[in-house]
């Protein structure tokens, strides 16, 4: 018993501490104890439900790596519950995203994020710009709701079907110039808010649409301000295309 609860100790770096309370540690040290109580078991399946949500924002980045480190050196299949985004995105293998109840979607981190099969799991992973229109023929382009055409990756959905054009913030740029290239938009940025390695901004195009738009604080060289004119630019492989 000795020799397994030093091995569950030292797992979640708490040699030394073996005579303490846990009313004596600090709130990650805390939930080290109560991983190491259950990693003491040898399980062969855990499930954590919301263990970081009473740590400060420092700690649950801290305790992230130490998870994701002992899920490599033990390989214990985890179910791990979340609301929380970034969690879900850095430790797991496979993300699946439920709806009152039911999955709606199941698969990589990357294709959960990048391919998101309804409106309900894009708004969920956040940042996501949602742009309403009809589907022109071809599959190759959308009539906006609100006026501009916006070139697209290609849909199988039919010639005139309502649908609705989900963008990213990371991937729209902003560039100065003419507003004369494919999915180039004129707009103005009407709030630009410092978050330490990128700016968070929202941006209104000339047809009025609002887009929050993620400009990389190293990239953009001069500060984004508000009230100055910009051009959004979007790829079409970019833009996610579904049904209304």
């Amino acid at each position: 018993m000795r020799e397994r609860v030093a091995a569950a100790l030292r797992m979640v770096g708490l040699e030394g501490l073996e005579a303490r309370r846990p009313g004596q540690l600090s709130g990650g040290q805390q939930q080290r104890v109560a991983l190491a109580r259950t990693l003491v078991l040898q399980p062969r399946a855990l499930l954590l439900d919301e263990p970081l949500s009473n740590l400060d924002a420092r700690l649950r980045a801290q305790m992230r790596v130490e998870l994701r480190r002992l899920h490599r050196e033990l390989g214990v299949t985890t179910i791990y519950v979340t609301h929380d985004q970034d969690e879900a995105m850095a430790l797991s293998t496979r993300i699946a995203v439920l709806d009152r109840g039911a999955i709606v979607q199941l698969g990589t981190p990357l294709d959960v994020y990048r391919r998101p099969r309804t409106r309900f799991v894009a708004d969920f992973l956040g940042g996501t710009n949602v742009l309403p229109g009809t589907l022109e023929a071809g599959g190759e382009a959308v009539r906006l709701r609100a006026g501009p055409r916006l070139l697209v990756g290609r849909s199988e959905a039919p010639a005139g079907a309502r649908v609705l054009c989900l963008v990213r913030q990371e991937p729209i740029r902003l560039t100065a110039g003419a507003a004369d290239g494919p999915n180039h938009f004129a707009g103005r940025i009407m709030s630009a808010v410092f978050l330490g390695g990128r700016y968070d901004c929202e941006v209104a195009l000339a047809d009025g649409i609002p887009l929050r738009v993620e400009v990389p604080a190293g990239v953009a060289g001069v500060a984004p301000t508000p009230d100055e004119t910009t051009v959004i630019v979007l790829e079409p492989e970019d833009v996610i295309v579904l049904a209304d």
